[in-house]
């Protein structure tokens, strides 16, 4: 039976002290119908979106997103924030914390809102400048049978 094992460093150690380590189910041998497969692809992830953090953002912002992240798939956004940011992740994690990777599903909700609200207002005066045009054709008759 194999399993991985997650232990904290010692004190002192260059991990920092406290850091919270992500759970990973235990792997066990594979066979049918086994989480193995799933284990190995998300300790997989775990390594290449660490590497890609420390690749773009440095050591240090990799540390950051290791805190911050709870699992392997948003240490994943957390790579693709470093690879916008470069240099600036670890100030941007140290700012926002969990929240810079929730600033995406914000933006996109701010866009739909303003797009709804300017076509909501382009309808709205498309109608009074219809009805006005209508209104004025009505009067301009003066009483006549169209």
């Amino acid at each position: 039976m194999y399993r991985i094992v997650v232990c904290r460093a010692k004190v002192g150690s260059p991990v920092r002290d406290g850091m919270p380590l992500m759970k990973l189910p235990a792997l066990t041998p594979a066979g049918p119908g086994s989480g193995a497969l799933q284990v190995v692809g998300e300790v997989g992830l775990l390594a290449s979106s660490s590497t890609g953090i420390a690749s773009a953002g440095g050591i240090k912002a990799t540390f950051r997103a290791l805190e911050y992240a709870d699992d392997a798939k948003e240490l994943s956004r957390f790579r693709s924030l470093a690879r916008r940011m470069g240099e600036k992740t670890s100030a941007v994690l140290k700012v926002l914390s969990k929240g810079a990777i929730k600033l995406g599903g914000l933006v996109y909700l701010v866009v739909s809102v303003l797009i709804a609200v300017v076509g909501w207002f382009a309808g709205a005066s498309w109608f009074v400048f219809s009805l006005i045009r209508t209104s004025r054709r009505l009067i301009g008759h003066k009483g006549e049978i169209a």
